[in-house]
């Protein structure tokens, strides 16, 4: 990333911080970022788009700490199937610290995340970081070993 796409995330975090997302206000953003409006519409493509860069900036190590668990827990596994109770710790606990770790920008992000789920604008220009859905899908061929008589759209529904 460069320096000006760096600043206008930790400005757009700082604003949410402060005001939350309704209250969230481009020409803040970029008058904190030292960027020129434009900015935003350049490197993102729009206001969702910085607010996506803001969710993929904090979701990303979320989901490679998930997979690094699931790894390590597959290798211990070898051959047999793997826990369902260490499959779903691998893939809840790294969010909930993270959140933890977070304070008062969790409820903020997770609104954020909620909305750009239920309410999705244009999908935005994406970086290419790791995404749920492919996280899932590791997860979903951890859980096919650990419930292998679970129909694979009932397992997927559950996950």
């Amino acid at each position: 990333m460069t320096e000006t796409v760096d600043e206008l995330i930790r400005a757009a975090e700082d604003a949410l911080r402060r005001g939350g997302l309704d209250e969230l206000s481009l020409r803040e953003v970029t008058r904190t970022a030292g960027a020129n409006l434009a900015a935003v519409n350049y490197h993102f493509g729009s206001k969702a788009g910085l607010l996506y860069a803001v969710l993929e900036k904090r979701l990303t190590p979320i989901h490679n700490e998930r997979l690094r668990r699931l790894s390590e827990l597959l290798e211990r596994a070898g051959d047999d199937p793997p826990p369902l109770e260490s499959i779903v710790a691998a893939l809840i606990d790294p969010l909930f610290e993270a959140l933890s770790e977070l304070g008062d920008l969790a409820p903020t992000l997770m609104e954020l995340a909620l909305r750009l789920v239920t309410h999705p604008p244009e999908r935005p220009r994406r970086s290419g970081g790791v995404t749920l859905v492919g996280v899932l899908r590791q997860f979903d061929k951890a859980l096919a070993r650990a419930l292998p008589a679970l129909e694979p759209s009932e397992r997927w529904r559950r996950l």
